[in-house]
């Protein structure tokens, strides 16, 4: 009888993907309301009635709060992208700025990247060092 849940995903990724969510359906909802509050009018024009600036002033306060939430929603994209790029980052190995992570799977790559670096050093030109004032290869 009692159905199996899923378990929520409580990482910064799944609450800002159920965020995106909830944000699409309230700017759906709000939308909605626009159009219903639209309908009220039946057609007439609303600027030389009674109560006409008071419809004026609720139509523009729901027009703000769809213009708001279609902000949130495209920085809340930006969000979820950056948070996948750095899950797929993960995977690959990679720390959230795309260093390498300080894992076992990782010293034999790093190895070789120290070592690629004392190669690529031979062919550099002689540094001066500041702190003796010698040249430094």
């Amino acid at each position: 009888m009692a159905e199996e849940k899923e378990p929520l995903d409580n990482s910064r990724l799944g609450k800002s993907k159920r965020k995106l969510v909830r944000l699409q359906n309230e700017l759906n909802e709000q939308i909605e309301k626009v159009f219903e509050h639209q309908r009220k009018t039946n057609g007439q024009p609303m600027n030389d009635k009674r109560n006409g600036h008071s419809w004026f002033r609720q139509q523009e306060r729901i027009e703000n709060k769809v213009h708001s939430l279609r902000e949130e929603i495209k920085q809340q994209e930006k969000q979820v992208e950056k948070l996948e790029r750095q899950e797929e980052l993960k995977e690959m190995g990679y720390n959230k700025y795309g260093g390498l992570d300080m894992t076992i799977e990782n010293i034999p790559r790093k190895k070789k990247l120290n070592a690629l670096k004392k190669v690529n050093r031979l062919f550099q030109p002689p540094r001066f060092e500041n702190t003796n004032g010698s040249w430094k290869h």
